[in-house]
């Protein structure tokens, strides 16, 4: 998040974000989701006396951490929105690395790569197979419709017996499908075909959340972290806060 300044004396502070997060190495190295937030606070230093200066730095960082916090906690409910959560590790894996005095950046992000996907959106290819499988309507009605264990691939695959899954070729490819029906009126089903990659539309607006974060909340947090630091200052040293 980055922040403007309107006129030379006066605090005006305009937060913006960057609207895409960008994969990177996040806290462990995990290739994920990170989401940069960034001030440029201490150019207001010149509206302030020598005790605001003093701690602008602190003052700087403490409003990133806020803001990062802030944003964490929106974004965790915008994901219950979204996503069909089966985890609760899926929403605590959403992390914030602080800011420090001398490094006003705060880090927003995912230790789970696969969240990525749902926020940048953007195509998916087999990771160590050589398609990916994707259900039908017949596994997934709607596309918020979970899917378990005992419904995936190599579950169903698995498993014996007359009506269990099979592999058909069909004249597109591979699928997999069962038989369902009575004895003597059989139908075959389609559960899964198999594509080389697949298109997913980002559907978590992390950069869109922080950017309305940072738009409605700086002012707000940076004026109680500098009241809250000068009134710590001169509790602590009263004669140089004088």
């Amino acid at each position: 998040m980055g922040f403007a300044s309107k006129g030379d004396s006066s605090l005006f502070l305009a937060a913006r974000a960057n609207p895409k997060a960008r994969a990177a190495s996040f806290l462990g190295g995990c290739d994920v989701i990170r989401l940069s937030m960034e001030t440029n606070i201490r150019e207001y230093s010149r509206a302030l006396d020598d005790l605001g200066r003093s701690q602008m730095p602190f003052v700087a960082a403490q409003t990133m951490n806020d803001l990062a916090f802030g944003a964490r906690g929106k974004l965790v409910e915008a994901t219950k929105r979204a996503l069909t959560i089966r985890r609760a590790r899926v929403l605590k894996g959403y992390r914030v690395k602080k800011a420090t005095k001398r490094a006003p950046v705060a880090d927003l992000g995912s230790l789970d790569w696969y969240m990525r996907d749902q926020v940048l959106g953007g195509i998916r290819r087999p990771r160590r197979a050589k398609a990916l499988a994707v259900p039908t309507e017949a596994l997934r009605p709607s596309k918020s419709a979970s899917i378990g264990r005992a419904k995936r691939p190599g579950a169903l695959l698995a498993k014996a017996g007359p009506r269990a899954p099979f592999i058909l070729n069909t004249r597109k490819g591979e699928v997999i499908a069962r038989r369902k029906g009575r004895k003597g009126k059989t139908q075959v089903e389609i559960l899964y075909g198999f594509e080389p990659q697949v298109r997913i539309v980002g559907r978590v607006d992390m950069g869109g959340i922080a950017a309305r974060e940072a738009a409605t909340q700086t002012r707000k947090i940076y004026g109680r972290q500098m009241r809250r630091a000068i009134a710590t200052t001169r509790r602590r040293f009263p004669k140089a806060a004088a």
